[in-house]
């Protein structure tokens, strides 16, 4: 086993017994760093699992459609995605029939994608708002490629490549940007604050 993994393992640890895995706000410096590529036998530790079923509760508990881990405060390469019936449905009451059509929004079950590298598969580019878990309370319009394809290690070790268009390729891109230190702020066209979220 390397260095790396033992660093690791004694990092993610220390943070689960700590209680120190939540979601992490903007102005958080874990949110600005580069993650950190996850070791191929650190996937199948019980302190990796225990970080994958951390980031999906808190996902979920606050209706996100998608995390990264250094939302968690754990600066490596891992995003879990999801768009479930409910996101859909709510979509749909939220912006009305033609406009979720319009952003291409459809189910997705969940993913765990580990080490992903994103290349651009259409150019086209396509403008929507959008929120950000580690941004409460403000959305923005962001430019986005259409189509985009990711190739990434799943959560039992196996590499896969997958492509995503529409209203997925965005959240894709979306959250490979926290892998990278950026947030949405750094990419508004046109931002407005909610008073809830």
């Amino acid at each position: 086993m390397s260095s790396l993994f033992y660093k690791l393992k004694n990092e993610v640890d220390i943070l689960l017994t700590r209680e120190k895995i939540k979601l992490r706000q903007n102005g958080d410096p874990v949110l600005r760093k580069v993650a950190r590529e996850v070791p191929l036998e650190y996937i199948n530790t019980q302190d990796f699992k225990d970080l994958i079923t951390k980031m999906i509760l808190i996902m979920r508990s606050n209706k996100g459609q998608g995390i990264a881990a250094p939302q968690v405060g754990v600066d490596l390469q891992v995003i879990a995605i999801e768009f479930t019936e409910h996101d859909l449905e709510m979509a749909t009451k939220q912006y009305g029939k033609n406009e979720v059509e319009k952003r291409q929004m459809r189910t997705f079950p969940l993913h765990i994608f580990i080490n992903p590298k994103l290349k651009i598969i259409n150019y086209e580019t396509t403008c929507f708002e959008e929120g950000c878990l580690s941004i409460l309370g403000t959305v923005g319009v962001v430019q986005r490629y259409r189509e985009v394809q990711l190739e990434f290690v799943n959560e039992k070790g196996v590499n896969v490549l997958m492509n995503f268009d529409g209203w997925l390729a965005r959240m894709v891109q979306h959250e490979m940007h926290h892998l990278k230190g950026f947030l949405i702020v750094d990419f508004f066209i046109k931002k407005k604050k909610l008073f809830f979220r």
